[in-house]
Formats: structure tokens, sequence, C-alpha cells
């Protein structure tokens, strides 16, 4: 990994405040210093419980009243069209679940969330951008996640490295409006260029439409699942261009000279492929304790190892 790369993965949480956001996720704090969410000592994993009283939070949001309605068929079409593998575990949410109701091993997205370019395991740039704003994925709208991913697409074709400064210096992050909890991304006017042309159009359905999936266990320490209460969107939008680095100013004008890409459609699978958003899960990544404990019994030179 180069220096370069370094430098974007340790960028600091840029206007997340009084969050504290660890590999252990022991204890989270809204700004008001308010316990969001305690977990469990023996595997750091929040119970349902307590994951249900962090919606009774003092500023609820507002995907606590929405429920899921998604069916069994609708998750075999998505797996199909997306050609997400089996390995990969999707579920759908009981009638008394939300999508901010989450555990530490899978996480609420919602069906337009893959159609715009997420997968699991997520790509690491998507995981670096949801740190420096501390937020869990499906918080970002579905059309956040096609600009990241054709993004991630457009630096590609032109060989640039994936640089979370210079995708700041293009978007803004913004308040959906009257809505506690979702966020989307909108062009920076000071950027002087759009990288995309035909911006999709409107969909108002995707907040019924979700699901939980299972991360790998790479990257459960990785993203924050447990949704932010209030992002500082001034201070995350701030960013002058005295905090660039050359190379980013670099890769900034070679984007702007790019002819912008066609995002009325999303990216498709092969393009997906070609840039690495999709790749291959590790099957150990994803398998389940009981799984790995079975695999030890059976393994002879594991068995030999014991007294």
């Amino acid at each position: 990994m180069s220096n370069e790369d370094e430098e974007c993965i340790s960028e600091p949480n840029a206007g997340v405040q009084g969050v504290r956001i660890e590999p252990t996720f022991d204890l989270l704090f809204l700004k008001t210093g308010v316990p969001l969410v305690l977990f469990q000592e023996s595997r750091g994993v929040p119970t349902r419980e307590a994951l249900r009283e962090c919606a009774q939070s003092p500023k609820p949001f507002d995907a606590h009243t929405l429920r899921s309605r998604l069916s069994s068929y609708d998750l075999k079409h998505l797996r199909e069209h997306c050609e997400i593998p089996p390995i990969i575990k999707l579920r759908l949410p009981d009638e008394n679940e939300s999508a901010n109701m989450t555990t530490l091993d899978e996480i609420g997205v919602y069906w337009d969330m893959f159609i715009n370019g997420f997968r699991v395991p997520i790509h690491p740039f998507f995981i670096r951008v949801l740190k420096v704003y501390g937020l869990a994925p499906c918080q970002f709208s579905p059309h956040a996640w096609r600009f990241m991913s054709f993004f991630i697409y457009q630096c590609h074709k032109l060989g640039l490295n994936l640089r979370v400064r210079v995708f700041r210096w293009f978007f803004t992050i913004c308040t959906i409006t009257k809505q506690v909890g979702w966020y989307f991304l909108s062009h920076r006017p000071k950027a002087e260029a759009n990288l995309f042309s035909h911006p999709p159009s409107s969909n108002h359905h995707w907040k019924e439409t979700f699901l939980f999936v299972k991360l790998p266990k790479s990257q459960r320490s990785e993203v924050n699942n447990v949704w932010l209460a209030e992002c500082e969107t001034r201070a995350c939008n701030k960013l002058r261009e005295t905090d660039l680095s050359e190379t980013d100013l670099e890769h900034i004008e070679k984007l702007k000279g790019a002819e912008p890409l066609e995002s009325i459609y999303p990216l498709s699978n092969a393009q997906l492929y070609e840039c690495g958003i999709i790749f291959p899960p590790e099957p150990k990544d994803f398998a389940d304790e009981e799984d790995e404990e079975e695999e030890g019994e059976n393994d002879p030179g594991k068995a030999l190892t014991k007294p």
C-alpha cells in the first residue's frame, strides 16, 4: 500500500464530534452525550433489545417507523440480478425490525443500494468515505452509492488512485429535508465541473425496501453499523484548496478534464467487476462459528494438537 493510500485511509472523521468509532464498539455517544448502544461484554455484539432502545433516542430516526415491503421473491430476484453469490447471506426483516436495527455481524441495506453499486464484501473506498462522515451504510441514499461507484469507475478508467479528499472536492454531503438519519451527495459548486452527466431520476420508495446482509468477519470492525444521530454536514463539507496535496490537485485536474460519465443508468455488473467493486469473497470470512468449530473437529491436524 502506498503512502498516498495510507493518507486517504487515515483521514480523520470530518465533522463527527462526540462520536467515538473504535474497533471494539464498546460504547457510542450522541452529540448530546447520551449513550446510544451498550454492547454485550462477551462478544461485543449489541442485543436486539439494546438496538430497539436506541431507536427511542432523544431524536428518533424516521427509519424507525418504516417496515420493509420486500418478499422472498424480491430477495431471489435481487440475488440473480446483482449476481450475489450464495455465500453472501441476505435475510428479510421481521415485522418489528427497521433499517436502523442491526447487529455487529450484519447491516441494514436498501434494495436500491445494490442496484446502484453497493456490494458485500464492501469496497475499501466505500468504507473510507463512510468513516469520514461517521455514517452507517444505509444512511446514504441509493443515489449517493451511484455517485461513489461512478467515482471509482472513472478513477479506474483514468488510472488514478482513489483518494477521499479528491472525492470530497467534487461532492458535498447534504441532509434529506425534514428527515432524520438519511443523507445524500451533491456536486460541489466550487469544483467547477460535474463528473457525471444526466443524473438519475428521483426515487421516493427506496426507504421501504430494506433487508439485512451479513458482513464478512474482516469488515465487522471497519464498518459503522450504528446510525449516527446527526452528521455535522457544514464541517464535513469544509475543504479548502490548501488542504489538498499536490497529488490531490493533479487527480482533480485529470478528473475535470475527462469526459463526464452518463449516470442516468447504474453501472453494470461487468463494469463493477472491471473496477473492483465486485471481488470474490473469502469463504472463511463468511463461515459461522459453528461451522469453524465443526471443521476443526474434523481436521486431523488440529485434532492432534488437542491434549
